[in-house]
């Protein structure tokens, strides 16, 4: 069981639509969402304090912070969290960023937020399959909410695999907006992975 202080988030007073829900980020209740979410206590509560941090810097905007942990002790390995005009919704990692993550060495866990509170995207599906060392994706969300891709088994096409539903969705709903799509696929995708027992899907 995690046992430590509440990594207490602060509030930088914007209020819109993304502003992150505070009231339950800072609670025990938020705390105990991290807890046995992976298979190491320590990744858990890294993972949980890194969170606070990346509600904190985001809280009221758009961007999104991201970070990789080792898979293991939590430690901290590369993140990024400069994304800024133009980069909206989406995150990644410079190439400097990527080639030490890969001199590491380090199994890793993928951490970032979603300002939006959206589920996971088809990019978080395939970017988890297509880092051979990644473990799992948390994604935080700025009303609270928790949703975590533990993947089980490798999978060698992740491409195909979120093309062929997302071109299948798209001929079956032609009228539907990329955003519709989109939300369609990934539930598709989901369920047949967890079928098929690549991932474990969950959500808190």
């Amino acid at each position: 069981m995690i046992h430590s202080e509440l990594a207490i988030a602060k509030d930088n007073g914007i209020k819109n639509d993304y502003r992150v829900n505070f009231e339950l980020v800072n609670s025990k209740a938020y705390h105990d969402k991290f807890v046995g979410l992976t298979e190491h206590k320590a990744l858990d509560e890294a993972l949980y304090k890194q969170a606070a941090k990346m509600l904190e810097h985001r809280s009221g905007t758009e961007y999104e912070d991201i970070a990789m942990l080792d898979a293991r002790t939590g430690k901290f390995i590369v993140g990024n969290d400069k994304a800024s005009g133009d980069i909206k919704f989406k995150c990644g990692l410079r190439d400097e960023q990527i080639e030490k993550l890969n001199s590491s060495g380090k199994n890793f866990e993928i951490l970032h937020n979603h300002p939006s509170s959206s589920i996971p995207s088809t990019d978080d599906i395939k970017w988890l399959f297509k880092r051979d060392k990644a473990i799992g994706s948390t994604i935080i969300c700025h009303n609270g909410s928790i949703y975590s891709l533990r993947k089980i088994k490798a999978l060698s096409n992740p491409d195909e695999v979120i093309d062929t539903v997302y071109n299948k969705i798209k001929e079956i709903y032609p009228s539907w907006s990329k955003e519709q799509v989109e939300y369609v696929t990934v539930k598709e995708i989901i369920n047949r992975l967890e079928h098929s027992g690549h991932i474990k899907y969950i959500f808190k």
